[in-house]
């Protein structure tokens, strides 16, 4: 008898379990990450990734893959070093780092300063490594957090300012702007009142912090959203989320450019457990990822994909190469890379081509 892929469970694709306030990174057209999260009255350990470096649907078997030795979180704070090869992260006042490699964690150790909150978030400078969480050094009950900042070269924590509007503040958002170089923290809410805001603040190492004006289709105030960088970080992408003391949930997308200031509405879900909050997002390309969360109905389909371009909701992801950059064809590991016969047959017709462009002139 034929053995079907029902009766081969090893064969079978997995597919997470439904989680609130899990944690995620991605690296653009490579993989998103995803760990942690809360399911009924219990903090999950369940850890995965989703490919991101070939084509899919939603709708038959997304490749994601289980991954071992995950973490019991909830809303921790957490990013990519700058490297690109791990994953720091911030769980019970606890550092640790995800090797992507070795597909291992490491503890960086317990510290009393490093504060016990949930609902933080975390961004990298890629210049210098360093690895920013508002709110996240200091005390958790008299509200007195400064921010925490991680030197990824040292393993050294340290502390910096933070503005005096965004103390306690929690379920914000954050993420770096290259362009800018500083890191822009969106929303969240008031610990001791839950009201939510709508402001946009940025961080610069050297100009510290400032409330930015911004200007067009500003989104409502909210938490437990999701604001991730696309297209190099010129653009910042906004999803859903939660209004005052969840009074309601939101299925909207918000597009912030970066050097203009300036928002820009897209294309609400519009169906039943569309709304989110508490979800993970990865951008890569023109897509929008959008992966769990509650949701105020039943939930279809745990995956939502977003096309920025075409501005709408879609069942395909479709992935394509990094553009290539033409400088990088003369840097001299391209040339070092290429076999020597290669290496003098490229020399060769590039001297033909020159030759004959300076003939034409």
């Amino acid at each position: 008898m034929k053995t079907t892929l029902a009766q081969q469970p090893e064969l079978q694709s997995f597919q997470p379990e439904q989680t609130i306030y899990s944690s995620s990174v991605f690296i653009e057209r490579e993989t998103m990450y995803v760990v942690g999260g809360h399911q009924g009255r219990l903090d999950r350990s369940q850890m995965f990734s989703l490919d991101l470096s070939k084509s899919w649907s939603t709708s038959q078997d997304p490749p994601f893959k289980k991954l071992s030795g995950g973490l019991a979180t909830l809303a921790a704070p957490g990013a990519l070093t700058k490297d690109k090869k791990s994953w720091f992260i911030i769980s019970n006042a606890t550092a640790y780092s995800y090797n992507f490699a070795a597909s291992s964690w490491k503890s960086l150790g317990e510290k009393y300063y490093i504060t016990e909150r949930r609902g933080l978030a975390a961004a990298t400078d890629p210049d210098t490594g360093a690895i920013y969480v508002p709110n996240g050094y200091g005390g958790f009950l008299d509200g007195s957090n400064e921010m925490l900042v991680y030197n990824a070269s040292s393993s050294d924590f340290l502390k910096e300012g933070l503005h005096p509007a965004l103390m306690g503040r929690h379920f914000y958002a954050a993420a770096w702007a290259p362009t800018l170089k500083a890191m822009l923290m969106f929303g969240g809410g008031d610990y001791n009142t839950n009201n939510t805001n709508n402001d946009l603040y940025s961080y610069s190492p050297e100009l510290g912090w400032s409330l930015l004006t911004t200007k067009g289709d500003i989104p409502s105030s909210r938490d437990s959203t999701c604001f991730v960088p696309a297209h190099e970080g010129r653009t910042m992408v906004l999803f859903g989320g939660m209004s005052d003391q969840g009074a309601s949930l939101l299925d909207d997308v918000y597009l912030y450019d970066v050097e203009s200031m300036t928002w820009k509405r897209g294309k609400n879900v519009g169906v039943v457990g569309g709304a989110r909050y508490g979800h993970v997002c990865a951008v890569s390309d023109n897509y929008l990822i959008v992966w769990g969360g509650g949701s105020d109905g039943p939930i279809s389909n745990l995956l939502m994909v977003y096309d920025i371009e075409k501005a709408e909701w879609t069942n395909h992801y479709s992935y394509k190469p990094a553009p290539v950059n033409p400088t990088d064809l003369f840097q001299p590991s391209s040339a070092l890379s290429l076999p020597r016969s290669n290496l003098k047959a490229a020399v060769g017709v590039l001297g033909i081509v020159v030759m004959l462009v300076i003939g034409g002139f």
